[in-house]
């Protein structure tokens, strides 16, 4: 039955929440010893941005494939962003003790939630652009930043899916399972489908497939027209050759009968 097949709609639907129930289980279990998060989420952002691109990857081996290649960098930003998070968080502490009135007060707090928002749509980005980027930390950060403008309209839907778990847990308890099920992967594919579109005129352009009708010559089929072109040319040289010797013969005759 088509139902059945594994192309049908509904079995490809199956296969994805499959995938990612299995993604989102890996991520968790590589997040526990809260260190390496930055590369567990760096290798989810690897997965499901080949899922994006209508990939068909192998989960497990392409996750911590990505978590191995990525590990140093991965944790070097996430351990970064954490000493940043904890000095805005002391820095919001203490502005809120210091009670500052008047406009004062309102521009220092309000300086502070924009350099927070900036904080949390970089950390949005540099973990995918670790995953499909090589760059130095100091440039994948400030190209997260200016990715995150140029694709605004996009950087906009990605702080909402990110919202949108926050959001069902707010609403309901039973979303929580759910979350723990499906929850950060399904966010990071959900993300992904934008992040493939904000990268892709930044990524290098890779050489053209052959069509399926496109002849493509055998290895042994070159080597023996490489072979049949340097006979030619040989022959032709031959050829050449032949015709000078053959004129300076004729000179020299015809230099003889003049003396």
């Amino acid at each position: 039955m088509k139902f059945f097949s594994l192309d049908s709609p509904v079995m490809v639907f199956l296969t994805k929440m499959a995938n990612l129930m299995i993604l989102n289980l890996l991520t968790i279990m590589c997040c526990i010893p809260v260190v390496t998060a930055g590369a567990a989420i760096t290798a989810m952002y690897y997965v499901t941005l080949k899922m994006a691109r209508g990939e068909d990857p192998y989960i497990v081996k392409n996750y911590f494939k990505a978590f191995v290649q990525n590990f140093k960098q991965s944790t070097i930003v996430w351990l970064l962003l954490i000493v940043v998070s904890v000095a805005l968080f002391l820095d919001w502490k203490i502005l809120s003790a210091m009670e500052l009135s008047g406009g004062l007060g309102k521009a220092a707090h309000g300086i502070l939630i924009a350099i927070i928002i900036i904080v949390c749509i970089v950390t949005m980005y540099v973990f995918p652009m670790i995953s499909r980027f090589e760059n130095k930390i100091s440039v994948t950060l400030r190209n997260s930043l200016l990715m995150s403008i140029v694709g605004l309209p996009r950087t906009v839907l990605i702080v909402l899916i990110h919202m949108l778990p926050i959001a069902l847990i707010m609403a309901t308890e039973m979303a929580t399972p759910l979350m723990l099920l499906l929850g950060f992967a399904t966010v990071a594919y959900l993300s992904s489908t934008q992040f493939v579109k904000i990268f892709k005129p930044f990524e290098p352009q890779e050489e053209p497939a052959p069509a399926e009708d496109e002849y493509v010559p055998l290895p042994f089929m070159v080597e023996e027209e490489e072979a049949r072109k340097a006979e030619a040319e040989a022959r032709r040289l031959q050829e050449e050759s032949g015709i000078n010797t053959e004129s300076v013969e004729e000179n020299t005759a015809d230099t003889t009968e003049t003396e």
